[in-house]
């Protein structure tokens, strides 16, 4: 063995490991129904820590979508939660074959808004939590559902961003948002993400010139506002996630 590769190897065994984030799963009865949510705690000495609620599309599930967003590696400090949808039927899926979310309107029929209402509840008893700093991101039909959230539960959330969705037409309480889309989607067309956008914009009064970062947008004035605007399709641009990160953490409710 030569002394480069001796080095190379008495510094991988002596370097400090990476800290290990607890991982479980909460399980919930709502309305007699069975709901689960795969849970990463933050890291141990965080005192009140944020959360992200993370949603998958439709097909998805909890686990699947944090291997794409990996909220922990990006934020350690925070809570992130990664929700288990129900079989959903959809255009695309018809007899509701595939996991989802039913983004009813109004909150009162939604199951999976009292899903939600179950995890804010479990939330308020564990030590730790921020209550100030809850958000919810999510993408195509669970990007859908961040629009559902906001227009039922605004109040509980600092900030949301959905990604691939469209759903921002009627909303009515500005909130800090990070929108992503993919300018070639050809699930859920541009044209209607960019109104959504555009709705987004104008509830929040941020109707500046965005100033451009790469595919990152910032639209100066009213309430935080910022998109990410590639060029690619209907998927979930995960080397997004630290802007999103970044976003969050100036936010507070």
């Amino acid at each position: 063995m030569s002394l480069t590769s001796l080095l190379i190897l008495v510094a991988a065994q002596t370097a400090p490991a990476a800290p290990t984030l607890a991982q479980e799963t909460w399980r919930f009865d709502v309305a007699g129904t069975a709901r689960t949510a795969l849970v990463h705690r933050p890291q141990p000495g965080t005192g009140l820590a944020p959360v992200v609620m993370a949603f998958h599309g439709h097909g998805g599930s909890g686990s699947s979508f944090a291997n794409s967003v990996r909220l922990t590696e990006a934020w350690p400090e925070a809570w992130a939660i990664y929700p288990d949808g129900l079989p959903t039927a959809s255009t695309r899926d018809p007899e509701g074959k595939k996991s989802g979310w039913d983004n009813a309107r109004p909150a009162t029929d939604s199951r999976d808004l009292a899903f939600v209402d179950a995890l804010l509840r479990r939330l308020g008893s564990e030590s730790g939590v921020d209550a100030t700093r809850i958000f919810a991101m999510g993408h195509s039909n669970g990007g859908a559902m961040i629009y559902g959230l906001w227009a039922a539960r605004a109040d509980r959330f600092a900030g949301f961003a959905p990604s691939a969705a469209a759903g921002a037409r009627g909303l009515t309480a500005a909130k800090p948002a990070f929108v992503l889309m993919g300018e070639a989607d050809a699930i859920v067309s541009p044209e209607l993400q960019r109104a959504s956008l555009a709705e987004v914009r104008r509830l929040n009064g941020a109707q500046g010139e965005a100033k451009v970062t790469g595919f990152r947008h910032d639209y100066p004035g009213g309430t935080p506002t910022a998109a990410y605007i590639h060029p690619e399709g209907h998927r979930f641009p995960a080397e997004a996630v630290p802007s999103i990160v970044e976003f969050f953490k100036s936010l507070s409710r």
